[in-house]
């Protein structure tokens, strides 16, 4: 999610519960089941509301359809110019 302010915040919330994510220009999906996350320094995560720890990189399996993700227009541009 790119979104910048309180109004562009509001409009991205109110289409994602609404159901049109997709129809953001602040938002980017796509689908998978399986995720590799890398980042440029050590970052605590959570997987379902548990933190755990601190790391550079994880894999996520994720049951088809059960979790939406959202990251920067730029960082999916470049994960899908490494793969």
């Amino acid at each position: 999610m790119t979104a910048a302010g309180k109004v562009e915040l509001l409009r991205t919330v109110a289409r994602t519960v609404a159901g049109t994510a997709d129809s953001s220009p602040f938002v980017r999906t796509t689908k998978a089941r399986r995720v590799k996350v890398r980042l440029d320094r050590k970052m605590r995560y959570e997987l379902d509301g548990g933190e755990r720890g601190t790391t550079k990189k994880f894999t996520i399996e994720i049951e088809p359809s059960a979790m939406t993700v959202c990251v920067p227009r730029e960082a999916a541009a470049a994960a899908e110019e490494a793969a």
